[in-house]
């Protein structure tokens, strides 16, 4: 795992380390706990962090 990051609500998102197929940076996909992975195409993923406009 490259990049783990759990929201206050719950969620969690993550990047996985890369494989064969992808860049020693990282690979082209953000798993997400709810479900809904987003991948692009030719990206080099290394670290991803969530991000809200909801202030308490």
């Amino acid at each position: 795992m490259k990049s783990y990051v759990r929201h206050a609500g719950g969620q969690a998102m993550w990047t996985a380390d890369p494989d064969i197929e992808d860049s020693v940076r990282g690979g082209a996909t953000v798993h997400f706990s709810a479900g809904g992975n987003r991948t692009r195409q030719g990206a080099q993923i290394y670290e991803a962090r969530l991000c809200t406009t909801r202030f308490h």
